[in-house]
């Protein structure tokens, strides 16, 4: 979905933004997309689950050890990317929250 200058996925993997009107490649818009949080609910070997929209959802871990019920983690194609501090994820899933709030209440 497009809202003015925010291209969005929150419920996605993905919030993404134009780094700049000006800058271009071949065309396109250049953005710079942040991950988006996932909080884990289970651990299993060599995979956790999250939850992604509302619904549990498997995903591969590599090389992240030590991962734990509650953490947060940023998901890409069903891969563990990192670790995220709680803080940091929380501001992040609220922000996606007010934005689709004021998106849905601008809609109407």
């Amino acid at each position: 979905m497009t809202a003015g200058p925010l291209i969005m996925a929150c419920r996605g993997e993905f919030l993404c933004r134009p780094l700049s009107a000006s800058k271009t490649n071949q065309g396109m818009s250049i953005h710079m997309c942040k991950a988006i949080p996932r909080k884990i609910l289970q651990v299993d070997e060599g995979r956790i689950q999250v939850l992604y929209d509302g619904e549990p959802r498997w995903v591969m871990v590599h090389d992240i050890p030590g991962l734990t019920v509650g953490e947060y983690v940023t998901v890409y194609a069903e891969q563990v990317l990192e670790r995220m501090p709680a803080e940091e994820a929380e501001d992040i899933l609220r922000f996606c929250d007010e934005l689709e709030a004021m998106l849905e209440e601008a809609s109407r």
